[in-house]
């Protein structure tokens, strides 16, 4: 094995931009922008094959992100805002919304960590604040954590303790959390540039990913991947 990739074939999928796995990796989930779908696929485990088994509305506009919590696919849908929750069959397959919420404007994300749910709000500056009990969403007593005017939250990464790191697509910039683990709520505590030094021309902050006690941010503009390491505070 060297580690290089063969295409062994493709599926068509109209729109597909994020995509999800189940716990099993025996099905994949993908939204579809174009359509405002969101489309189920079972996976061959020999062969990595993929057969559509169905799709389903996304319960709102332009939906950008997906993810799986038990038997659940919730959906954050860009357009609008809304935040949808589609139950998954036996076989895989999808069910039409059972829950839906009005997030705020330019829901990017849902991000599920234990029994709560996090939608970063680009349009609205920031991250809605949910209690998730397997089925649907309810605000928390709290129900948003506010970041800098325009700073344009996108995404949003738990390191598995007490802290979280949020990444400011129009800002540039990258926020240390904590995460308070009985009421889950986020409070800022640090926030720096995703930029290196000297750098004047237009960007936008990305992805961001944590892996071995660092994170990591794409920047596009600057064309570079901006990588921060977490001290014993928790801070980058």
């Amino acid at each position: 094995m060297t580690g290089a990739l063969s295409l062994r074939g493709s599926i068509p999928a109209t729109g597909a931009s994020f995509l999800a796995f189940d716990a099993t990796t025996a099905h994949v989930y993908a939204v579809d922008e174009t359509n405002s779908r969101v489309v189920a696929f079972a996976i061959d485990q020999a062969s990595g094959a993929l057969t559509k088994l169905n799709d389903q509305s996304s319960d709102g506009s332009g939906p950008a992100h997906l993810t799986v919590a038990g038997d659940r696919v919730l959906v954050a849908n860009y357009g609008d805002g809304m935040v949808s929750v589609l139950p998954i069959a036996a076989d895989g397959s999808l069910e039409a919304a059972s829950h839906t919420v009005n997030a705020g404007a330019h829901a990017h994300e849902v991000v599920v960590y234990r029994n709560y749910a996090f939608v970063p709000c680009l349009g609205a500056d920031y991250v809605a604040q949910y209690t998730w009990d397997g089925t649907s969403l309810t605000p928390n007593a709290v129900p948003h954590m506010m970041t800098a005017a325009g700073a344009g939250p996108r995404h949003l990464v738990f390191t598995g303790v007490e802290y979280a790191y949020l990444v400011d697509e129009v800002a540039s910039t990258m926020m240390g959390l904590t995460v308070d683990e009985t009421t889950g709520r986020l409070t800022p505590v640090q926030t720096l540039a995703t930029l290196p030094d000297g750098f004047s021309g237009q960007n936008t902050a990305a992805e961001i990913a944590f892996r071995n006690g660092f994170v990591y941010t794409s920047n596009r503009g600057a064309d570079d991947l901006a990588v921060f390491a977490l001290y014993g505070t928790g801070g980058a």
